[in-house]
């Protein structure tokens, strides 16, 4: 029976050789760009008739190929007859010398394909006679020994093609210079490409060559055809796992896949050539014009972009990509390229990395670290995008990038740290943000590498940690040190810290150890200086809350507290804090000069939360004080309207008192002065009505605290509400009934009023001396400063506008006297405070060694002040004098509750 068809057998080819992918999973995928072979068509039909062979043995007809020797064309089949020389009754097995011959020829690189005479048809037709007779007798020698032919010609031609590799070699040159070293480059890449088209040839004349030794492949597989162990390049040979089929390794397609990796690739002298010609082309097309740009190490801010990738490089990488990297893949050999690329990287940067650091030392000197972080910023990204299409998998990617960061942050870590504070100062929130992304990726890189713990922990983010901790502590400590600028320390500070705090969360990414690190530098800095610093934090507070809801709303004004807040966190000293905000509060409270009650008792409330009750305890009986002051001065207004409409009363003005108790409040020093006759008479009325409720109680008057609204008539200016302290309005009332004009010198005034000099010299100047609006006297001569032969008037001119005239009294600067005696009065409680701790640990412990008392102590006062060894040890030696505690015989360092 005798029919004709044509078809197109590409699809079969392709179920083929997805079978063999499936053999051999492990193995790259291969690009199949070659034409569908039109012979390969007869698999399927062989197959089939291979099987009716083995279950009836009947004859099938042979097949007579007929068509065109283009591959890429289809094939017209015609069955004619069978083969009648590989019949059933055939003796001897067929000859492949045609074949033989045919794949000699076709193996020829040298020659093209179509320039051969050679029947296609011909030469699969003989390969499927000797598979068929193997497989009818059963006899394995015909395809071994095709097998065996085939695999010569293979290792012929490509002993021919390694020597012709060989011989297109560029030749090794000695000269240097910049032209000789450019063209040897060029023909370094001229012969990688020469290489790479080679491999392409050679894969589509074996993929002819597999086609038409189909069967040869069909016939090895059902007779399980004892093969050769794999053989792969840059590596020894492989054998056979135990129990594995060794038949399925070994297909023609595979063997001329292998044969070039162990002939080609191995062979020494293109071993020398291709990784080394690979590598340097990488660095020279795809490093040298990014990361060895000029522009990268300049004194201009911000990250400089990438130059445009070259020609040459657009090149090189479509060839690495396409070819190369395909033809190591396919060989079983990327391991090698891997390793050679991943060298190369190294190596390139452990010498690029110094220079590089030295150039941005000259070119920037104190930036020189932002300087290198734009550079090692700008390399990051460029060997990120490199990596992507060097390695065939994340991971060597990945591997690639450790290398990097090692060797331009890692190695060069420490000695960045050393300048890095210029980078705080100079540099910009993106230039840190660079350098701390860099070193936070390489701290990872550095602990997997790091050989001890030691090691591990000194990664480049440690000590970028330690630097911004170092630079912290010097601007912290210069600003707490200068004295000259005491009056800013507190502003000065917050806009430090607000700096700060914008560089951890911009730059740093709001690192915590980053924010630990701050505090506790900032901390360190703010100690360095004794005292001081919680009283000026005092002090500001004190200024928030006299003025804070009149410049500010009630939002900025709690934003503000919580920033002063802040730094009172800082200091060890809160006890010192206490003290000085104490002698503030007191004031705010009696001079009711607190801006807003509610800001008051939010402060109260934040120190409490933070120090705990016992730190708010005294101010908060200061206010029930103030409370009950205020109910007593309800029953005073009661009897003062009584008295006054009876006539009893000895004056004619309004009084008020705050009756407080000096034991919750702060010491004030007493001031002699002599009062005019109708305050006399007040005061002493007072004392009369608070004795007739409290009998047995003193009252101790505190002048220096009291304010009076004085009504004065001015020539010119007319009635004005003057508000005074009492100094001040003592010294106005000896103005009263003088004649207009009339001086009063300074001795007189001091005799009258009895004040000391100090006080009264201070109250002068406020009125003689202050804003020319509030000059109610005039001073003569004109000055300043009051001195002893000055004389005084009422000021006829003075001009303003408004009908009540704050005079503010002069505030004088703190006498070291004054300081000494609070610092003294805070040392004198710190003392109790710390005898109150050792007694409280000892009367629960009974017996307690030297080192756990003072851990115990410390920890139980560590919230009020520091301290220092030296003075627990003067703490404990005074209560064994007072027998608090006594030591424990016949051990050492132990003591014992005395009670």
């Amino acid at each position: 029976m005798a029919f004709a068809q044509a078809a197109r057998l590409g699809p079969l080819v392709e179920a083929f050789d997805a079978l063999q992918d499936k053999r051999h999973p492990a193995r790259c995928a291969e690009s199949r760009q070659y034409g569908n072979g039109g012979f390969s068509s007869v698999v399927a039909k062989l197959a089939a008739a291979q099987t009716a062979q083995q279950t009836t043995r009947r004859s099938l007809a042979g097949a007579h190929l007929q068509g065109s020797r283009t591959t890429h064309q289809p094939l017209k089949l015609q069955f004619v007859a069978p083969p009648t020389d590989a019949g059933s009754g055939a003796s001897s097995p067929p000859s492949s010398q045609q074949l033989v011959h045919g794949l000699r020829q076709l193996l020829d690189l040298g020659s093209s394909p179509r320039s051969l005479n050679i029947d296609y048809n011909a030469l699969y037709r003989q390969c499927e006679l000797v598979a068929s007779y193997s497989l009818r007798t059963s006899d394995d020698e015909p395809l071994q020994s095709l097998y065996e032919a085939v695999k010569v010609e293979i290792e012929k031609s490509l002993t021919a093609l390694t020597k012709q590799l060989r011989s297109d070699l560029p030749p090794p040159s000695s000269d240097v210079s910049a032209t000789a070293v450019e063209q040897a480059l060029q023909n370094e890449q001229a012969w990688l490409d020469t290489f790479a088209k080679s491999w392409t040839t050679w894969k589509e004349r074996t993929h002819l060559v597999a086609n038409i030794l189909l069967p040869l492949d069909r016939a090895a597989f059902r007779h399980a055809a004892r093969l050769p162990a794999k053989r792969s390049a840059f590596g020894a040979d492989e054998d056979a796992a135990e129990g594995e089929d060794v038949q399925l390794r070994f297909q023609i397609k595979e063997l001329a896949i292998d044969s070039f990796a162990y002939q080609v690739m191995r062979d020494p002298t293109l071993c020398a050539a291709i990784l080394p010609f690979t590598t340097r082309a990488v660095d020279t097309f795809c490093r040298i014009p990014q990361v060895e740009a000029p522009a990268l190490v300049s004194s201009s801010a911000g990250k400089q972009p990438l130059p445009p990738r070259s020609i040459e490089a657009s090149a090189f990488q479509q060839l690495y990509a396409e070819s190369i990297l395909k033809l190591f893949c396919e060989t079983q050999s990327y391991d090698a390229l891997k390793n050679a690329v991943h060298a190369a990287t190294e190596a390139y940067y452990a010498r690029l990395a110094p220079l590089k650091l030295i150039a941005s030392k000259s070119a920037g000197q104190d930036a020189y670290a932002a300087l290198y972080a734009h550079w090692m910023a700008s390399v990051v990204e460029h060997e990120t995008v490199l990596s992507g299409w060097l390695y065939d998998n994340e991971i060597y990617a990945g591997k690639a990038m450790s290398i990097v960061y090692n060797r331009v942050a890692n190695d060069h870590a420490e000695e960045l740290s050393t300048g890095i504070s210029s980078v705080f100062d100079a540099a910009g929130i993106a230039t840190l943000s660079h350098l701390y992304s860099i070193f936070h990726v390489a701290s990872s890189h550095h602990k997997a590498q790091a050989s001890d713990s030691k090691d591990a922990a000194a990664t480049p983010l440690a000590r970028l940690r330690t630097a911004f901790g170092a630079y912290i502590r010097g601007k912290v400590e210069a600003v707490v040190n200068d004295k000259s600028k005491d009056d800013e320390m507190v502003d000065r500070l917050l806009a430090l810290k607000r700096n700060l705090d914008a560089i951890v969360a911009d730059a740093f990414h709001a690192d915590n150890d980053f924010s630990a690190s701050m505090r506790d530098a900032f901390a360190w800095g703010v100690n360095r200086r004794d005292n001081k610093p919680p009283e000026l934090i005092a002090k500001h507070v004190d200024v928030l809350l006299r003025s804070g809801n009149k410049t500010m709303s009630d939002t900025e004004l709690e934003t503000a507290l919580n920033k002063a807040l802040v730094l009172f966190r800082f200091t060890k000293d809160k006890d010192m804090f206490e003290e000085f905000y104490t002698r503030h509060f007191a004031k705010r409270l009696l001079l009711n000069k607190s801006a807003s009650s509610d800001a008051e008792m939010s402060m109260l409330l934040k120190l409490k939360e933070e120090c705990g009750p016992d730190f708010t305890r005294k101010l908060e009986t200061m206010l029930k004080d103030v409370a009950l002051s205020d109910d007593i001065m309800k029953a005073w207004e009661r009897f003062e309207a009584k008295a006054r409409g009876s006539g009893e009363l000895p004056y004619q003005f309004d009084m008020s008192v705050n009756v407080l108790t000096q034991a919750h409040w702060p010491t004030y020093p007493q001031h002699e002065i002599i009062l005019p006759t109708d305050m006399a008479q007040a005061t002493e009325t007072f004392n009369v009505f608070y004795q007739g409720r409290n009998s047995g109680r003193k009252l101790q008057w505190q002048h220096s605290l009291g304010n009076n609204t004085i009504i004065a008539e001015f020539p010119k200016a007319g009635q004005k509400e003057l508000l005074v302290s009492t100094y001040q309005a003592v010294i106005l009332t000896l103005f009263n009934g003088i004649e207009s004009g009339k001086q009063l010198p300074y001795k007189d005034i001091a005799a009258q009023t009895g004040l000391e000099a100090v006080e009264l010299k201070r109250s002068l100047q406020s009125l003689a001396c202050g804003p020319i609006p509030t000059r109610v006297l005039r001073k003569s001569p004109q000055g300043r400063d009051v001195n002893d032969g000055d004389t005084f008037s009422v000021n006829d001119k003075i001009k303003n506008d408004r009908l009540r005239i704050r005079i503010n009294q002069v505030q004088m600067a703190q006498t070291q006297e004054e300081q000494k005696d609070t610092e003294q009065r805070v040392l004198i409680d710190r003392e109790l405070v710390l005898q109150a701790a050792a007694v409280r640990v000892l009367k629960a412990k009974r017996e307690i060694k030297h080192s756990d008392l003072m851990t115990e102590v410390v920890e139980q006062i560590k919230g009020r002040f520091g301290v220092e060894a030296s003075e627990l040890k003067k703490t404990f030696e005074s209560l064994l004098e007072k027998d608090y505690m006594e030591r424990v015989e016949g051990q050492r360092g132990v003591y014992r509750y005395v009670a």
